[in-house]
């Protein structure tokens, strides 16, 4: 068995490293395109509108979207109340 020189090694080495950050790569913008369709069916079903979600990919507005989706009403709660009340539409 033939013994293999340091260079040689250093660049199995190299190409390893790279596709393991190839692969790191993909799983990352996976789970980040994954979280922004959740964050998009959270507005849509909380009566936004959906593309309200895609916010989540800036930095700052992602901590005001969640801030708004904690302490303002939200339009379908609206929806529900005024129906309640029986004025306005109702929901559905």
């Amino acid at each position: 068995m033939e013994a293999q020189s340091p260079q040689a090694a250093m660049h199995g080495l190299g190409v390893f490293a790279g596709v393991l950050g190839l692969l790191l790569l993909l799983v990352v913008l996976a789970a980040a395109f994954f979280s922004v369709i959740c964050w998009c069916l959270i507005f849509r079903k909380a009566g936004w509108h959906w593309a309200l979600g895609l916010l989540t990919l800036v930095p700052i507005a992602n901590l005001i979207v969640f801030l708004m989706l904690t302490f303002a009403e939200w339009p379908i709660q609206r929806q529900l109340r005024a129906a309640q009340m029986g004025t306005g539409p109702r929901p559905g």
